[in-house]
């Protein structure tokens, strides 16, 4: 029921792989005119959603269990004009708590844009995205019932020049806001500029490699100077992107780099909290029969954080699922996910949550009941172990969605 406005290094870097004639934009001859509107009702339980213990979601004023309900529309559009292509992607919400009403809020996304072809070996692709939400409960730490509300907005330009074999090139510049609506998550508005490049080998039975290299500068603006708390930081990232396709049954994208992190404006003991390691992220699909699919990813990647006090978090996230149609109707999955999160910035007081370990086992059953009409039930058991008792916590969650699309 969050919204994290985050620009991930490690999605920049699988951009890299661009350069592959599998993800470049489309020409003219293959686009098609595109106009989906979906209306959908969703009732989740769960026993508890308030991301920390229930002893401390009690002292918060928080009811631990509750029941939400979310109606939303999505909206998907897809414009041919020549050799371009314009697209928006859309979805617009409100969530309703049985108990903690104070938490009831809009949900809200876009993102959308424009791609083509320039000439015959270039593409590019300009696009914006915007989401506004109520942020995750654990961004407050320790303190008082505060329903903050997190909104994020960003631009990006990607470009790519190659050929179907041969060496290309490929870079992409982004910039993105985020805000809180909090006096308290005020200090965690930041403003992240991205610029990456790299050159490209391909070749349709090889695949295509990339050699990159990536800065990042992100700027806390509304900061005011306390000991140990930094203004920011800076990135600077180098790797290889490896992209190929084996196939019908498989295919996948792996990126291994290295990354520096140091921060701006540090002092005290922050200053020592800069990061240097490798980061990685990988993705990966098989077909193993024409009713199972399995779907695996993992990563490690930098991001902007937005727990108060910290500037970035340090992320490793594994996951795997398993897809199986029982024919043209029903279909069911089942899946695991670890997210382990280590947070570098200022230790303003003790209690701060800066390392945290996340387990999620779900699964689920969809049913379409014709072409426009689907439900689905699915639940999950999410467990998380963290630095600090009060952080730690167990839920289980089960929900009904019913939708109609047009």
């Amino acid at each position: 029921m969050i919204i994290r406005g985050r620009f991930a290094v490690g999605a920049i870097l699988a951009s890299a792989a661009v350069t592959s004639p599998a993800l470049a934009a489309p020409d003219a001859s293959t686009h098609v005119d595109r106009f989906v509107v979906g209306f959908n009702v969703r009732a989740e339980h769960d026993s508890n959603m308030s991301g920390v213990s229930e002893t401390e979601a009690r002292s918060r004023g928080i009811s631990p269990d509750d029941t939400v309900y979310t109606p939303n529309l999505t909206v998907g559009v897809n414009l041919p004009a020549g050799r371009q292509l314009l697209y928006l992607d859309g979805y617009a919400g409100y969530v309703y708590h049985d108990k903690n009403t104070i938490y009831d809020s809009e949900r809200l996304s876009a993102n959308g844009g424009v791609r083509g072809r320039v000439g015959a070996m270039c593409t590019y692709d300009l696009s914006g995205n915007y989401a506004r939400g109520l942020s995750s409960f654990e961004d407050i730490v320790l303190g008082p019932t505060i329903d903050n509300i997190l909104e994020t907005k960003g631009v990006s330009l990607q470009a790519t020049c190659a050929r179907k074999t041969g060496l290309g090139v490929t870079g992409q510049v982004s910039h993105e806001v985020a805000e809180n609506n909090t006096s308290l998550l005020r200090p965690q508005d930041y403003e992240q500029t991205s610029y990456m490049g790299g050159v490209s080998y391909s070749k349709p039975r090889l695949g295509t490699l990339t050699l990159f290299s990536q800065h990042v500068r992100t700027e806390y603006n509304h900061r005011t100077p306390v000991a140990g708390q930094t203004d920011g930081y800076e990135s600077n990232t180098e790797g290889l992107t490896y992209d190929r396709r084996l196939g019908a049954r498989i295919e996948g994208t792996i990126t291994v780099s290295y990354t520096s992190v140091d921060s701006v404006g540090a002092n005290g003991p922050t200053a020592t909290s800069n990061f240097d390691g490798f980061t990685y992220s990988a993705t990966g699909t098989y077909r193993a029969s024409s009713r199972l699919r399995i779907d695996g990813a993992f990563a490690r990647e930098v991001t902007p954080s937005n727990r108060f006090g910290n500037s970035y978090d340090v992320g490793t996230r594994y996951s795997l699922k398993g897809s199986y149609d029982f024919g043209s109707r029903i279909s069911a999955n089942l899946g695991f996910e670890q997210r382990d999160v280590d947070s570098k910035g200022a230790q303003v007081f003790a209690g701060n949550l800066t390392n945290s370990k996340i387990k999620i086992v779900s699964g689920g059953v969809s049913y379409r009941m014709n072409r426009r009409i689907n439900l689905s039930l699915d639940a999950a058991h999410e467990e998380r172990e963290a630095n600090d008792v009060r952080f730690d916590y167990d839920n289980d969650r089960i929900g009904v969605t019913a939708g109609v699309t047009y």
